[in-house]
């Protein structure tokens, strides 16, 4: 009897362990397993994304141990790069896009494994021309799906995918019921158009329908979980060795592309910003517009938003000059030297905060403008998206700044035990790939300032 006691106080314990870690968002349980290493909050994101993940392995994959590998190697780059995640209440959308890519690297891996293994044993016949829906849909489904921008693709993963309600979605997503209604319904609509062009003549209605059915069957088995579990912890806590050479290899190869990706896509932005600045200035130019006069030390445009007149403005128009914008990439600048010296207490805090300040200051000052021409309106855009930008970064400073006590991260051999000094070299590294991204938006604050100038 009293065995039986203690086996209904251990369930006991075990659900409520499990309520409480469901009642987490996203957002905190990753926020939980990067700053602690806390097993049971991966454990709760992996249950609760584990079987969209797996379908999307299983629809790309025939083989049941590529899927797995597929599998593993996705929540092993969440537990790597997971950081890097814009939005952290939209992982479970982040991850379908790195289980997509995943799989279909390791369907061209297999495919070239299987060319080989088929010319050492007999020559290749032509296939027979056949053609099954539901073979021929799948992976067309979830490259259609990869392509809609992320605010309709999200609704469909979380939805259709993961069969969330919508009151629950729009819980999640912070909006409003019938918002996600109406989106949903436009992704559906995207989707549909998508999959008609290759072919597949289907409504948003009945989209939905099958969806839903291939998320009923992504019945993810327990122990392919379990091996997860175990291998993305060891990954986090740099013990590689016990983890399948495969599956190493194929997290490195999704990393490898996601950082081309990402580098081509801040080359293409850094690009655009500067043809359209040099496009701004080509108008100024043309339309006989000088850069604004200077007053002494400070520029007139510099004047305190609220001073009407002439010497309260820039010559365009605008109560923001290039010298505003300059100093805000100066200041931009100092953080990124402090973030690669490994420095994210309260000071660099401080500074990222007064940079955000300053950037809604002139973003107000643009948006008072009466009768905005064209090139301020690029200009109030462009300083929208930085501020943006810089205020992920504040809150990444943040997340890292709590992991120590100071103002820089304290030198990893000054570490009490092994697991602080890999703490202290983990929160070095990631200020300094912060860093990296400061540096970036400070390229572009002054590119956008010299397009003014």
């Amino acid at each position: 009897m009293a065995i039986n006691q203690m086996s209904e106080v251990i369930r006991h314990l075990r659900r409520t362990v499990s309520q409480r870690g469901d009642e987490r968002t996203d957002g905190q349980l990753l926020e939980s397993f990067l700053r602690a290493r806390d097993e049971t909050a991966l454990a709760v994101l992996i249950r609760r994304h584990g079987p969209m993940v797996w379908g999307v392995c299983r629809r790309l994959l025939r083989s049941h141990h590529d899927a797995e590998d597929a599998f593993q190697a996705t929540f092993c780059v969440l537990v790597q790069k997971g950081a890097t995640i814009q939005d952290l209440e939209m992982v479970g959308n982040w991850l379908y896009g790195v289980a997509h890519q995943t799989a279909v690297r390791m369907r061209t891996t297999a495919a070239k494994r299987g060319a080989r293994e088929r010319q050492m044993t007999e020559m290749p016949e032509p296939a027979a021309a056949g053609h099954d829906l539901g073979n021929d849909l799948r992976p067309l489904l979830d490259r259609a799906l990869c392509r809609l921008p992320d605010k309709y693709r999200v609704l469909i993963v979380l939805c259709d995918l993961e069969r969330k309600t919508r009151k629950e979605v729009a819980r999640q997503l912070a909006l409003p019921e019938g918002t996600v209604a109406g989106r949903l319904a436009r992704a559906r609509a995207m989707l549909a158009k998508r999959l008609t062009r290759d072919g597949f003549a289907i409504s948003g209605g009945m989209l939905g329908i099958v969806l839903s059915a291939q998320a009923t069957s992504a019945s993810m088995p327990t122990v392919v979980r379990s091996s997860t579990i175990h291998a993305a912890t060891l990954l986090a806590a740099g013990k590689s060795g016990a983890i399948s050479a495969e599956v190493l290899t194929l997290t490195e190869r999704v990393m490898k592309t996601m950082l081309l990706t990402k580098l081509k896509l801040a080359t293409v932005f850094l690009l655009a910003v500067v043809v359209t600045g040099l496009s701004v200035k080509a108008i100024a130019q043309a339309g006989g517009v000088q850069p604004a006069a200077f007053n002494g030390a400070r520029s007139a445009s510099a004047a305190p938003v609220g001073e009407g007149g002439p010497k309260g403005r820039a010559e365009d128009g605008s109560p923001v000059s290039a010298e505003d914008i300059a100093a805000v990439a100066r200041k931009m600048g100092v953080i990124k030297d402090r973030l690669k010296m490994a420095s994210g207490g309260k000071q660099t805090q401080k500074l990222q905060t007064g940079v955000v300040i300053r950037l809604d200051e002139l973003i107000k000052a643009l948006e008072n403008v009466e009768n905005r021409k064209p090139k301020l309106d690029g200009v109030l855009a462009e300083l929208k998206l930085i501020r943006a930008m810089q205020n992920r970064i504040n809150v990444r400073t943040k997340v890292y700044g709590d992991g120590y006590k100071g103002e820089q991260v304290p030198p990893p051999e000054t570490a009490r035990d092994p697991k602080e000094r890999e703490q202290f070299e983990t929160l070095r590294q990631e200020l300094k790939e912060l860093a990296v991204r400061q540096e970036k938006v400070a390229t572009l604050t002054n590119a956008l300032a010299k397009a003014r100038d």
